[in-house]
């Protein structure tokens, strides 16, 4: 959900900045969303087990506020590490202040990974709500 999350955002906010600046960036879009698709999904898999740890040591947190709290700030903090090291490696980061739009990423990205970890808790709600459902008797007998 986290991935979906990210792909989905940034399909939208490429779209929105191709059609405000630059008439025929559609191939542009593509590319680049591809791009921010494939390093994403990479960097979900990677995350993973950091995730996994995460959610066993808040595992008796109680609330979900917490959770999604926590959540967003893991995928904030390692994405704005990913980002700043991609602006340093891309050459990316010279010649132009980078933290504002870096921080902005950053915390959209740990918008997607709150959003990731909320998916779960409705997960979960929606199974126990069906297997109360199912144990309930049946008032036809």
């Amino acid at each position: 959900m986290t991935w979906i999350c990210f792909v989905l955002v940034t399909a939208v906010v490429m779209f929105i900045g191709s059609t405000a600046t630059v008439e025929g960036a559609g191939g542009l879009l593509v590319f680049v969303v591809l791009g921010a698709a494939a390093i994403s999904f990479a960097l979900v898999w990677l995350g993973a087990p950091i995730a996994w740890l995460v959610g066993r040591w808040m595992g008796n947190v109680p609330g979900v506020l917490p959770h999604v709290t926590v959540f967003w700030l893991l995928g904030a903090v390692t994405s704005g590490i990913a980002l700043l090291l991609l602006s340093s490696v891309t050459g990316a980061a010279q010649g132009a202040d980078q933290a504002g739009p870096v921080l902005a990423a950053a915390a959209v990205c740990g918008v997607c990974s709150a959003v990731g970890r909320g998916s779960v808790f409705v997960s979960e709600w929606r199974y126990a709500r069906r297997r109360r459902r199912r144990e309930l008797p049946s008032t036809s007998s």
